[in-house]
């Protein structure tokens, strides 16, 4: 049963995850420690331990089949009856004094989201330490546009106003929630004090062009679909614009001379400049110093963003995702 005195509920989908699950888990407990809490496991039909992992390290276990990730966490948040709701992915790993800074981000009645983006393994590959370069990493708490769904907390009555998940996006619909949040009159908060250890980052490059392969179509229904901002704007034409730029190369080059030449070298000025655009925003990130040099950078952001345009013109299921980035 719930607890009934729960300040927050941490609900935690897993799917074939037990040893990170069981890390994450940990952490939570310990996060949690003094805090009454109610710790939520939704067993995504999993073949190995999850929940049995989850059920000794004292979590109420639900097992759900069918359905997508942003169904299970709207199941999990009817659930449970607490006034805030984290949702915290089976891979991700909450770091000491978490909870104490989520509450003090949620403390003022007009803040309805709080979290931070994630950080990669300490002992990383290459590939997921200059991965983290793609994400913004601020000093201070301050406003955000978007949060990822694997280390947040939503107040109920945000969530309630936001209609939670919509369960039409297989994938970016915390991109969806945190936008319908902020129009519902919420302020949505980025706290470098909710740090987390994202032990799924991608290790290989691989991964990280069919992660984007996955997310791009709905990253782009999405951001077409709520308010417009630098970012949401950048979000969705690069992809469109490297597309273009690609196909630009590709037919310039089966052109005769000189017209294909022309057209060539335009699509490739194009992919480079979009390339360029891409490390430098992730060497500010990185303040001003990348994690693995310039040319793993460069090799990252290639992957990324052909992930993203090869996503305008095909999609791929989380299933054959998980397939590929398991190999």
């Amino acid at each position: 049963m719930p607890h009934a005195d729960a300040v927050i509920a941490f609900v935690v989908p897993v799917r074939d995850d037990a040893e990170r699950l069981r890390t994450c888990l940990a952490s939570l407990r310990a996060a949690a420690a003094t805090t009454p809490h109610d710790l939520l496991v939704l067993d995504h039909g999993s073949r190995d331990r999850s929940a049995e992992v989850a059920r000794d390290a004292g979590a109420r276990v639900i097992t759900r089949e069918g359905g997508n990730v942003a169904a299970l966490r709207n199941f999990g948040a009817t659930a449970t009856g607490a006034p805030l709701i984290a949702f915290i992915d089976a891979d991700n790993e909450v770091a000491p004094g978490w909870l104490d800074a989520a509450r003090a981000a949620c403390a003022p009645a007009a803040v309805g989201m709080a979290g931070a983006a994630y950080h990669p393994p300490p002992q990383g590959t290459w590939v997921q330490r200059t991965y983290d370069a793609l994400r913004r990493h601020p000093a201070a708490e301050e406003p955000t546009e978007w949060l990822g769904a694997g280390n947040m907390v939503v107040r109920r009555e945000a969530f309630v106003a936001a209609r939670g998940f919509d369960e039409s996006l297989e994938t970016c619909e915390d991109v969806d929630l945190c936008a319908k949040v902020a129009m519902a009159g919420w302020q949505v908060r980025a706290v470098p004090g909710m740090r987390s250890v994202h032990h799924g980052d991608p290790k290989h490059l691989s991964n990280v062009f069919w992660g984007e392969l996955w997310r791009g179509r709905d990253n782009l229904r999405v951001t077409l679909r709520g308010p417009k901002s630098p970012r949401t704007v950048a979000s969705a034409v690069m992809p469109v614009a490297y597309a273009a730029a690609v196909a630009c190369t590709l037919l310039g080059g089966l052109a005769g001379w000189p017209a294909g030449a022309v057209i060539a070298g335009t699509g490739l000025a194009g992919v480079l400049g979009l390339l360029t655009l891409r490390v430098a925003a992730m060497q500010r990130n990185a303040g001003g110093r990348l994690p693995a040099g310039l040319w793993a950078a460069v090799q990252v952001a290639l992957a990324y963003d052909l992930g993203r345009s090869a996503a305008v013109f095909v999609g791929v299921g989380h299933g054959r995702r998980r397939e590929a980035s398991a190999r």
